[in-house]
């Protein structure tokens, strides 16, 4: 389907990109949150692509010294937007469309925060499923940003 070509294009080029020279790397960073905040926010996002897609989002690659993309976003994100994660503004960074609630009563935050947590648990680096290939550092990372994301959800959106 178009989206599954879509995102998987988009993970041929930032893994592409972080294989190459270091010139990229400015760019790279920039690349990455934008996956995070433009990607990452459609609406059951690991239900519109293949499972071989979601797999090479959450699995580390070889040819990039084993970084895990679905990590190295969240980090690009993070860093990128520190301060409006911190003070609980992760929303205004997000693509927004005048959409009322009743059409699609899942605004962009609810959208990431879903689809982290899908991916995050399906991330055996994150979910620590497999002792030998849990990753803190990557585990660390990925509960600040959802607790960020948690934090920014409107009230009353998890009762």
């Amino acid at each position: 389907n178009g989206a599954d070509r879509a995102v998987s294009l988009l993970l041929d080029i930032l893994i592409g990109v972080k294989g190459k020279a270091t010139a990229y790397l400015a760019d790279l960073g920039k690349l990455l949150s934008r996956f995070v905040e433009e990607i990452g926010t459609v609406p059951l996002l690991t239900w519109k692509v293949t499972d071989a897609t979601v797999k090479r989002l959450i699995t580390p690659a070889p040819v990039t010294n084993n970084f895990i993309p679905l990590v190295d976003m969240l980090r690009a994100f993070a860093s990128r937007h520190a301060e409006d994660l911190t003070v609980g503004e992760v929303s205004s960074v997000l693509p927004t469309l005048d959409v009322s609630m009743t059409q699609c009563p899942a605004p962009a935050i609810m959208c990431l925060l879903a689809n982290t947590v899908q991916l995050g648990q399906l991330c055996i680096p994150i979910n620590g499923s497999d002792p030998r290939l849990f990753d803190y550092r990557a585990t660390n990372l990925y509960f600040l940003v959802l607790a960020s994301l948690v934090d920014a959800v409107p009230l009353g959106a998890l009762s």
